[in-house]
């Protein structure tokens, strides 16, 4: 779950250095580790101009799923198809 919410907190800060008025190339430059050759394609149609609302409900979801599955081990299956799910909407163009 940590790791997917660094990967939305990545999309971010790409989406919001577009929305600032970067270039989609350096909007991508700005996400760390670099993206890598094979899927710039696909981070350059999730980095949108206009999808950092988005990313940043889907981010909230995501931490406030790994807090949950702390704290219900028992749960943290579902709770983390159900946030997944709820990350791949809000990451969407219809979810932004």
């Amino acid at each position: 779950m940590s790791g997917t919410l660094r990967f939305v907190a990545q999309l971010h800060k790409g989406a919001a250095a577009l929305d600032a008025g970067d270039g989609t190339d350096e909007a991508l430059r700005a996400i760390v580790p670099p993206v890598h050759f094979s899927r710039r394609s696909a981070a350059r149609r999730r980095c949108a101009p206009g999808r950092r609302r988005g990313f940043g409900r889907a981010m909230e979801q995501l931490a406030e799923t790994a807090l949950n599955v702390r704290r219900t081990p028992a749960l943290g299956e579902a709770l983390t198809q159900r946030a997944l799910l709820f990350a791949c909407h809000y990451g969407s163009p219809e979810g932004s």
